[in-house]
Formats: structure tokens, C-alpha cells, sequence
């Protein structure tokens, strides 16, 4: 480092120099501005790695993105969901995932939680998405008997050495039991609390007054400088924290007790 963290530099000047196969290169600022530097003097750098940061003394330099104003390809014809209980609900459940991982389906938010929540009163909404697995229709959902089935079948029946793609055959019918082993009331809940998780699992890491927004975004592109993807995923969905809180708001409007 050639001058110290909160030094002003002027564009054009060298602030730091790095060895790079055994040869010394200049880092020269673009602009004026205060530099603060994050890495010290001596440390090894890896791609991605950011040395500092320059606070500009004419911030109306920073170069922002341009909106796009090309034109998108020709889409294919839409995916046909269906409008059988299962169907229906695997398409409204992934339109509030994606409203909670930063995209903006604002229009639909209300419409969509209502239809979530008689969605997952319904009936037939187990047996249909057991029989979108086994094909084969009985009148009731029995979740715990079919458990104990399979647990019994696979004890007496399946070889030791069978095991293993014995239970990868059955886990998605195992994983549709477990959600309504205790009945339609509790999956309900279960589904609630996970939004309810997929939130907080976004905003806690932003919850700390002491720190400002790009503090945060800069430690976590160290701590996943190998997954950047997972930072912009993160970064996208607290873009839209208000809308988030929206659907959050709304989705406990519709499980508190009457007045």
C-alpha cells in the first residue's frame, strides 16, 4: 500500500502496487476520491478479492447500470399448470417463493396467498399429490397406516443389501406422508412457517443497525467469493424487503384467530 486507509487520492494517482509472478503492478485510481482499504498491506489476493473501497468526492461519477431497452426474444406458448388441488398448489406456492427470493409479483400477491391458504384445506390435496406419484386411487389418505406399511414391508421383506435403493424409490411417497402425518391443519402450519423461515434466513443478515447495506453485501462476497451467484440471490430478494413484508403481513392475517 502506498498511502494510508482515509487518504485522499486523486485520479490517475498509484495507491497500491501487487506482485504478480514475480513482477510489480501498479493499481492506479479511476477518480478522486477517500480511499479505505479492506485488505492490508502484505496479504495474498485471490480472484474476486476487494482491496478497498474509493468514496468519490463527486459521487454523480459513479457509472450505474443502464435499464434495458432492447427487445426479448420470442417466447415459447406457456407451460400448462392444470387446475387439479396439487397442481394448483405447486404454482402458488412457487410465486410466493419467488416474491420472497426478490421478484415482483405484487399483483398476484393477495390473490395468490387466499388461494394458497384453500388450497391447503382442502381435502384432496393429499391424495392428489400421492397419487401424482403411485398412480393408484384410494378414497382416503391414511398417512400413518401407510407409513407403518412401508416401515413394516421394508423391515421383513427388502434384503439388507437392497436397502438403500429400496428407500431412494420410496422417499418422495415418504416425503408426502410426513407432511400429512398429523393431519391437514398441521401441514398448514408447516407451510406457513416455512416462508416464514425463507424470510428471515434473507433478512437477519441485514438486521444490524450498525451496519450499513453495502458493509453487509461486502462481507458476504467474502464469505462466499466462490458463489457469487448465492450473494446476487441474496442481494435481489432484500431489494424487495417491502414487498416481502407485504406477503409475510398478509400470510399471518389469514391464520390469526377472529376478533
Amino acid at each position: 500500500l502506498l498511502i494510508e486507509s482515509g487518504d485522499h487520492i486523486n485520479g490517475g494517482e498509484v495507491y497500491a502496487e501487487i506482485e504478480v509472478m514475480k513482477m510489480y503492478m501498479p493499481l492506479i485510481a479511476t477518480e478522486d476520491g477517500i480511499v479505505h482499504f479492506i485488505k492490508q498491506a502484505n496479504s495474498t489476493l485471490e480472484a474476486g478479492d476487494i482491496i478497498g473501497i474509493l468514496t468519490l468526492d463527486d459521487p454523480s461519477r459513479v457509472r450505474h447500470a443502464i435499464p434495458f431497452e432492447g427487445q426479448f426474444p420470442t417466447m415459447n406458448p406457456p407451460v400448462i399448470i392444470g387446475d387439479k388441488a396439487h397442481q394448483r398448489y405447486y404454482e402458488v406456492r412457487n410465486i410466493l417463493e419467488c416474491i420472497l427470493d426478490g421478484y415482483d409479483n405484487q399483483a398476484v400477491l393477495h390473490s395468490s396467498v387466499k388461494e394458497l391458504i384453500e388450497l391447503l384445506r382442502n381435502q384432496e390435496l393429499p391424495y392428489l399429490e400421492f397419487h401424482s406419484k403411485v398412480k393408484k386411487k384410494v378414497l382416503e389418505f391414511p398417512a400413518e397406516n401407510l407409513k407403518d406399511l412401508i416401515e413394516n414391508y421394508s423391515r421383513d421383506h427388502v434384503n439388507s443389501n437392497d436397502i438403500a435403493n429400496f428407500e431412494a424409490l420410496i422417499e418422495p411417497l415418504i416425503e408426502i406422508i410426513n407432511k400429512y402425518i398429523s393431519g391437514l391443519k398441521f401441514r398448514k402450519w408447516s407451510d406457513i412457517i416455512y416462508f416464514l423461515n425463507k424470510y428471515h434466513e434473507i433478512e437477519v443478515l441485514f438486521s444490524d443497525q450498525a451496519k450499513r447495506e453495502e458493509e453487509v453485501i461486502h462481507s458476504l462476497r467474502e464469505k462466499y467469493k466462490d458463489d457469487l451467484d448465492k450473494v446476487i440471490s441474496i442481494v435481489l430478494s432484500h431489494s424487495k424487503v417491502a414487498a416481502k413484508n407485504n406477503l409475510i403481513l398478509y400470510l399471518l392475517d389469514q391464520i390469526k384467530p377472529a376478533n
